[in-house]
């Protein structure tokens, strides 16, 4: 009878550790099977006992990477968003672009709100939901802000949300820590415009209140500005408005300003 000398390694993956086998075999094809039948794979540190066969092993650490994929080479980097003009880009088809870089000068702050809401049911959170059916104890800040953008072409209105309003305030991350502990009790405040001036919800005597008006209507905010921003295909129509001059009334036709959500506000 021929007998073969076998050796074979077997790695255990919930331990990054192998283990080295040599055995005798009258046949090549007693192997078949051989790790499910023959061997009972424990996981603990000591050798392995062999239910049945001659079979003898050493246990030896092993610490290795096995590299799957060099990932998909095939795709490239998307080529970044085209520059935009406000003007030719309102004019332009609802689908020929929805992503473009722009750059312009902020004209005015539109609309600024800072809020802890509620993460259960969205409600504005005063140190507690405000919602009487809701008992969640935890909250998460929301921060969205609208400004007038010009770029000499045209006008855009743009949407800013999230963690681009620190940056666009122009605040440091140590304030914008300080604004979000100063607006745990009230829980929300909105300041937006009103004419040429700037009002407010709440006791404009407020040093909270007071020191957005100041930022808001600062060249900290209207400075010019390089983002990336997505279109609103949902525009709306023209509205028809009618003005009284004296004693006669005119009618003309409005093009609601080009809509706009930034998605990356560029370092000046």
């Amino acid at each position: 009878m021929n007998k073969y000398y076998i050796f074979f390694t077997a790695t255990l993956l919930r331990r990054s550790s192998s283990y080295r086998r040599w055995c005798w075999c009258s046949q090549v094809s007693a192997l078949d099977g051989f790790l499910s039948s023959s061997l009972d794979l424990s996981t603990d540190s000591s050798p392995l006992t062999p239910r049945t066969g001659s079979v003898y092993f050493t246990y030896l650490p092993v610490s290795s990477i096995t590299v799957v994929s060099l990932g998909d080479t095939s795709s490239a980097c998307p080529p970044p968003a085209p520059i935009m003009h406000l003007g030719q880009w309102a004019l332009s088809s609802e689908q020929s672009c929805t992503v473009g870089q722009v750059k312009g000068h902020v004209v005015c702050c539109l609309f600024l709100q800072l809020q802890w809401s509620c993460s259960l049911c969205g409600s504005v959170y005063r140190q507690a939901c405000s919602s009487s059916q809701c008992r969640s104890t935890s909250s998460v800040f929301q921060s969205k802000a609208k400004l007038v953008i010009d770029d000499g072409t045209g006008e855009a209105h743009v949407w800013f949300s999230g963690a681009l309003v620190r940056p666009l305030m122009g605040l440091t991350d140590a304030q914008w820590e300080g604004l979000q502990r100063a607006l745990r009790v009230r829980g929300h405040v909105r300041v937006y415009p009103r004419g040429q001036s700037q009002v407010c919800d709440g006791d404009s005597d407020d040093f909270l209140l007071h020191f957005l008006l100041c930022v808001c209507s600062s060249d900290v905010m209207n400075r010019p500005l390089s983002l990336t921003c997505r279109k609103h295909t949902n525009r709306r129509p023209q509205e028809v408005r009618k003005f009284t001059r004296g004693d006669r009334d005119f009618l003309t036709r409005l093009t609601p300003p080009l809509q706009l959500t930034c998605l990356h506000l560029h370092p000046d």
